[in-house]
C-alpha cells in the first residue's frame, strides 16, 4: 500500500465541535510518543476515504501547520453518531518508527471450501482478526486466509496454519480456530426445530381481546336487560 497522507489544522477550542461538523470537519486529538496532545481538525471526506483503506492497522503521515515534518500516526479510535452513523470524533496516536507496536489486523477470507461447494456445509468464521506486534515499517494491513483446505467437516484452519513475515509476532494463541465448517441440517432436524418453535409460540401466547371478553366456564352471567 502506498503512503497515505492526512492533512490537519490546529483546532480552535473556542469553536464548538458541532460547528466544525457543520462545515464537514472532524474534531480530532493526536497524542502519544511523549509529545503533548494536539487538538486538530481534519476534513471529513478526506479522512473517510483514507480510513476506508487504512483502517486501524496502517501508519499514516500527518501533515500539520505546527510541524515542518510529517508525523507518523495511526488511527486509535473513531466515534460515530448513534443515529446517522456519521463520524463524530477521531483519535490519532503518534508512533515511533523504531519501536515495536501492537496492532489488530483483520483476516480476509478467499477461496472455496469443498465442505461447502460439494457437501452443502456452512463456513463458520470463529476468528476474524488477530493481535500482532512488530515495527511500524513491517505492519500489515490485512492477512489473507485461504479456506480451500476446509474439504470436509473434520478440517479446521488454525492460527498456526497462517504464514506471516517472521518479523511479525503473533500475540494470540496459535491453537485458536479461525474457520471451520458445519454440516447441513437434516430435513428431520429442521422440522423438529419448526415444531418446537411453534409449540413455544402457542404456549407463550397471550389471550386475545376477544377471548378476554368471553365468560369463564361455570361463572354466572348477567341476563340482558
Amino acid at each position: 500500500m502506498s503512503t497515505l497522507t492526512l492533512t490537519a489544522k490546529k483546532r480552535d477550542l473556542a469553536v464548538k465541535a458541532k460547528y466544525l461538523r457543520a462545515k464537514s470537519l472532524i474534531p480530532c486529538i493526536c497524542y502519544g510518543n511523549k509529545k503533548n496532545a494536539m487538538p486538530i481538525q481534519i476534513d471529513y471526506q478526506e479522512f473517510r476515504k483514507i480510513f476506508k483503506n487504512a483502517g486501524y492497522s496502517t501508519v499514516l503521515k500527518l501533515q500539520t501547520e505546527d510541524f515542518a515534518d510529517q508525523l507518523d500516526v495511526m488511527v486509535q479510535d473513531v466515534q460515530y453518531h448513534p443515529v446517522n452513523g456519521t463520524i463524530e470524533h477521531v483519535d490519532l496516536v503518534m508512533v515511533d518508527m523504531n519501536k515495536p507496536i501492537h496492532a489488530v489486523v483483520p483476516f480476509i477470507f478467499v477461496g472455496k471450501a469443498a465442505a461447502v461447494t460439494e457437501f452443502g456445509g456452512t463456513l463458520e468464521y470463529q476468528k476474524k482478526e488477530v493481535n500482532i506486534k512488530c515495527l511500524p515499517k513491517d505492519l500489515i494491513h490485512e492477512i489473507e486466509v485461504d479456506v480451500t483446505p476446509v474439504k470436509d467437516f473434520h478440517t479446521s484452519i488454525h492460527l498456526r496454519d497462517i504464514v506471516v513475515n517472521p518479523v511479525i509476532e503473533i500475540l494470540d494463541s496459535l491453537d485458536d480456530v479461525i474457520v471451520t465448517a458445519t454440516k447441513p441440517k437434516a430435513e428431520e432436524e429442521i422440522k423438529a426445530e419448526e415444531t418446537t418453535a411453534a409449540t413455544t409460540t402457542v404456549e407463550g401466547a397471550t389471550p386475545t381481546e376477544a377471548s378476554k371478553d368471553q365468560p369463564t366456564t361455570g361463572a354466572p352471567t348477567k341476563d340482558k336487560e
